[in-house]
C-alpha cells in the first residue's frame, strides 16, 4: 500500500506543502532503509502544548527498559536539559562508516558529512 508516499527521482527533489492541524508526532522519513540509518529523517512535532495537556505518559515498563540500560529520560540524547545542542557524553556513538545496505558507499572521507 502507498499512502503519503511521493516518489522522487534520483538527484530530485520534493517541494511539501500542508495544512498543520493534526496534533502530535509524525516522523517524516525515506522508505530506503540506509537514507534511515544515514540520519536523514525529521522529526514534525505538532502543537507541543495540546500534546502536553493531554498529561501523557510512558508506560513504566518502558521506562525501565531506558533504566536497565543507563538511557537518560530527560534532555537531549545526552541528557543534557541545560544545552540541546551539547550532546557530550551520549550513549550511542555514530559509525560515520555504516551505511547500511549501500553497496558503492560514498567516496567522499567519512569525516566530512555533519552529523545534525
Amino acid at each position: 500500500m502507498r499512502r503519503d508516499t511521493i516518489q522522487v527521482p534520483g538527484s530530485g527533489s520534493v517541494t511539501l506543502r500542508w495544512v498543520a492541524n493534526n496534533p502530535g508526532i509524525n516522523l517524516f522519513h525515506c522508505h530506503l532503509e540506509w537514507h534511515v540509518e544515514a540520519g536523514l529523517t525529521a522529526t514534525f512535532i505538532e502543537a507541543p502544548t495540546q500534546i502536553q495537556a493531554l498529561k501523557l505518559y510512558i508506560p513504566v515498563s518502558h521506562r525501565n527498559v531506558c533504566a536497565n540500560q543507563s538511557i537518560a529520560m530527560k534532555g537531549n540524547a545526552a541528557g543534557n536539559s541545560a544545552n540541546y545542542e551539547d550532546l557530550a557524553g551520549q550513549n550511542t556513538v555514530v559509525n560515520a562508516n555504516l551505511w547500511g545496505s549501500l553497496v558503492n558507499p560514498p567516496s567522499t572521507p567519512a569525516g566530512s558529512y555533519p552529523l545534525n
